[in-house]
């Protein structure tokens, strides 16, 4: 528990890249729900924003380019990117419901705003998605 006044909480981000998908599926489903969860109780309860984010790698192979706030993807349930899609969706849907019936007070990025991957050219081989976080923090830095 946190005594210290809290203003935002911002949940951005789980490992998305496909090598974690392989390595690491169980823990992809728990920062993106259990953690989302979590997140969203610290948030309520120091009455803070909450900002969640996504890749459109949650809405799977897409069938449009780019994706429109109103598209629903393209997701195989079962296939090797499952952990991810499924439970950033799960989470979407998480924190769609706090906001809905429990006031949590809620940010989102449009989809346009959260198009992954990104590059970095310091990026190591093999570490793919895994500079996506602070690169779109740069990119969000003059709006903060």
């Amino acid at each position: 528990v946190l005594e210290e006044p809290v203003d935002a909480v911002f949940h951005l981000a789980s490992p998305a890249s496909p090598v974690d998908f392989d390595t690491l599926p169980e823990e992809i489903i728990w920062v993106n729900t259990l953690g989302t969860r979590y997140l969203c109780d610290l948030a309520q309860a120091h009455g803070a924003a909450f900002l969640f984010t996504s890749t459109s790698e949650t809405y799977g192979d897409p069938l449009e380019h780019p994706q429109r706030e109103s598209y629903f993807g393209n997701v195989n349930t079962i296939g090797p990117r499952a952990p991810y899609d499924e439970s950033k969706r799960l989470g979407e849907a998480l924190v769609m419901s706090r906001r809905r019936h429990a006031g949590l007070a809620h940010g989102r990025l449009p989809q346009g705003e959260h198009h992954f991957p990104l590059h970095h050219g310091q990026a190591q081989a093999g570490q793919g998605r895994r500079q996506a976080v602070p690169l779109h923090l740069l990119r969000l830095q003059p709006r903060l």
